[in-house]
């Protein structure tokens, strides 16, 4: 019995520990300015401790607008019954003066538009920097875990749509100079989708991480994308498959071309490039 009482006893101590580390930890953090330290800023840069997103209520569903509409959260849009939510940061942006967009699709699950004061809010202190507001659409997919590339057609429309509601709803909002940004399966519906299906949507360019590909169903690329579609790869120079728990060659895959999108696919399009990304430098090698 006693040795029962003293691994309850034992297990309590350790979770105190755990919440006053979790406390302290979060305070030290807010004073240091390093809320966004984890995804590469610096804490002594001014844009590292953005302000906390409004609460939500028991549902999730509901949050606050700004006073301002600087923030708006969960936003509903109906686009020919078919239908979702989207967030928009637009904390800092001076709309006396163009305001470019940042349109940020998230993986599947949609982890990251379910928990946006992390992630979100950090990236959308960087797009203000550049006078651009922060867009996070969650996909229309409803049915087991949300993707965006199960119904690529479905999920396309409505981002149609989400880019008409921004030139409704923001003035001086530039869509010309749009950035898209996809992650796992977001980056899946950019490549597979937007790029193949609708590429007069990416206007200033996209980034693709985690994920992509050559659509199955489009073996040519669009004749829109031959005359201004660089490509570039970005690859850790430490990926090298070194590593038992990632034995992927991603340097190697890289400069065969096939990271993304098959070879005989990518070579049709204008330009492609590599670039290797060195850790702590900026010194990419390219090859044509």
């Amino acid at each position: 019995m006693r040795t029962i009482i003293a691994c309850i006893v034992a297990l309590l101590l350790f979770v105190i520990a755990v919440v006053i580390y979790g406390v302290v930890h979060n305070q030290q953090a807010t004073r240091t300015g390093s809320l966004c330290a984890e995804y590469g800023i610096p804490a002594d840069d001014p844009r590292s401790n953005p302000e906390p997103l409004p609460e939500t209520d028991e549902t999730g569903e509901n949050r606050e607008v700004a006073p301002d509409n600087s923030i708006k959260m969960n936003q509903p849009l109906d686009v020919h019954g078919i239908r979702s939510r989207y967030h928009v940061f637009a904390r800092g942006v001076d709309f006396s003066k163009p305001v470019g967009v940042v349109m940020r699709l998230h993986g599947d699950g949609a982890y990251e538009y379910d928990h946006p004061e992390g992630l979100l809010n950090c990236m959308a202190s960087v797009a203000a920097s550049h006078n651009m507001i922060l867009v996070a659409p969650r996909t229309p997919d409803h049915e087991g875990t949300r993707t965006w590339w199960e119904n690529i057609g479905e999920s396309s429309e409505w981002l149609s749509g989400l880019i008409s509601r921004l030139r409704e709803d923001y003035d001086n909002v530039d869509t010309h100079n749009m950035w898209w940004m996809g992650y796992s399966g977001g980056a899946e519906l950019i490549s597979y989708g937007l790029l193949a299906q609708e590429p007069e949507n990416i206007t200033a360019g996209a980034i693709m991480i985690g994920g992509g590909g050559a659509p199955t169903d489009k073996p040519d690329p669009a004749p829109a994308l031959n005359a201004r579609l660089p490509l570039y790869w970005y690859v850790g120079s430490k990926d090298n498959g070194k590593d038992p728990r990632s034995t992927f060659q991603r340097p190697e895959r890289s400069q065969q071309r096939r990271t993304l999108v098959p070879l005989t696919w990518l070579r049709q399009c204008s330009r492609a490039r590599h670039r290797r990304r060195r850790p702590l430098q900026h010194s990419p090698s390219q090859n044509p």
